[in-house]
């Protein structure tokens, strides 16, 4: 809970909105399973907060925002665990202060 509302937090004070938010998660990845369960976590909350305040902030500073959330949890902001979530594909990280990042899609032949 407390990663979500740090998330919260970050995004009203970077984009200037004053609201109070309250927060309810369902993701359906078992806590403690799965690939970045934490870090799904505040993905989807800062692109929720993203879409309902249509906020101009770029995915960069997105990615920035939610590192924040995982920071309350290991101590460090990693966005490499959060940006797969909010860009989906392959994302490559290629610069870190300022945040780039880019996500190049996957196709997958089957057959």
């Amino acid at each position: 809970m407390m990663r979500k509302n740090t998330v919260a937090k970050e995004f009203l004070k970077r984009t200037s909105k004053k609201a109070y938010v309250s927060l309810r998660t369902w993701k359906g990845i078992p806590v403690g399973k799965g690939p970045g369960s934490s870090g799904a976590t505040v993905a989807e909350t800062v692109v929720g907060l993203y879409k309902v305040f249509k906020s101009d902030v770029d995915h960069n500073e997105l990615i920035e925002i939610a590192a924040e959330g995982e920071k309350v949890a290991s101590g460090f902001p990693h966005p490499d665990n959060v940006s797969a979530s909010i860009l989906g594909g392959l994302v490559l990280m290629c610069q870190r202060k300022p945040l780039r990042a880019i996500s190049l899609p996957i196709s997958v032949k089957r057959g």
